[in-house]
């Protein structure tokens, strides 16, 4: 038994070097591999190959997932700025993994779903609160009579070849802060082009409301006053450009803090706690 799971393993590992993914009719082909991670603030996420006359509406329509979303992920792209052989980070929401076969299933309108063990993990761990399944579907479903081991891959479930918005429902709206992102973003990199981009990391502190508001600006003590900064929230995956508009008030603000947001900046990263850490571009 050992050496057949050993065979299976190796097999499955070999069926994964292809890397495209889909061509320029598909987004997803039968024959491509969808591999699967999850980063500490719980996102499923999946790497996309981009391939000919693809473009961002059409992946995030096909993932039912919004452009912001990818574009938080994927904080070097645009969607102007787009090349075949690009890779982009896509959220996967849960919504797009059918977990079970049913009576109505049909094996080849579907593509399988596999999952990469990261050091840490345990069976129960994936099966019940990462893909909510029964432990022994998860189990006999990978042959894991010997455990889990880093870096093997599990099969979780599946994902349709006709996208997930037309499978599982109507895309979510954007973050309606999104568009004014967009063109923070689009100005941070015309004014950054020729200049030395500096970063820091350390915590962000915002005033917690009861109303976010929509207003975004920042305080940092480095960055011009004016321009533009990158703002990224590790935990929540998600990035935010945002204008600079003054310096840090030490008197009222806790110590060691790199970057004061807006209430609406700071709720646009997710920010759970009045203080978080961050990781911040600027340039000078």
């Amino acid at each position: 038994m050992r050496t057949s799971l050993i065979l299976w393993i190796i097999c499955l590992s070999i069926s994964f070097a292809k890397a495209d993914t889909g061509d320029s009719s598909h987004i997803l082909l039968p024959t491509d591999t969808v591999i699967l991670t999850i980063n500490d603030a719980q996102q499923k996420l999946i790497t996309h190959t981009i391939a000919g006359k693809q473009t961002l509406y059409k992946i995030s329509r096909f993932y039912g997932v919004s452009i912001a979303k990818i574009l938080a992920l994927n904080p070097d792209k645009t969607e102007t700025n787009l090349s075949i052989g690009d890779k982009l980070t896509i959220p996967l929401p849960n919504r797009a993994i059918r977990r079970f076969r049913s009576a109505t299933f049909h094996a080849d309108k579907y593509l399988p779903l596999y999952y990469r063990v990261k050091r840490g993990d345990t069976v129960y761990g994936i099966a019940k609160r990462a893909f909510r399944m029964p432990i022994d579907t998860l189990a006999s479903r990978n042959n894991l009579e010997n455990g889990i081991s880093p870096g093997q891959l599990l099969h979780v479930g599946w994902i349709s070849l006709s996208g997930v918005s037309k499978a599982k429902g109507n895309l979510k709206p954007s973050h309606p802060l999104a568009g004014k992102v967009y063109r923070e973003k689009q100005f941070f990199l015309a004014q950054a082009k020729g200049k030395k981009i500096r970063k820091q990391r350390g915590a962000a502190y915002w005033k917690k409301t009861k109303s976010k508001g929509t207003q975004l600006y920042a305080l940092h003590n480095y960055a011009p006053i004016g321009s533009v900064i990158e703002v990224t929230n590790p935990m929540s995956q998600m990035v935010l450009y945002v204008k600079v508009i003054g310096r840090i008030n030490p008197r009222v603000t806790p110590a060691n803090t790199k970057v004061v947001l807006s209430p609406a900046a700071a709720g646009y990263l997710g920010a759970l706690n009045a203080k978080f850490y961050t990781e911040i571009r600027y340039y000078r």
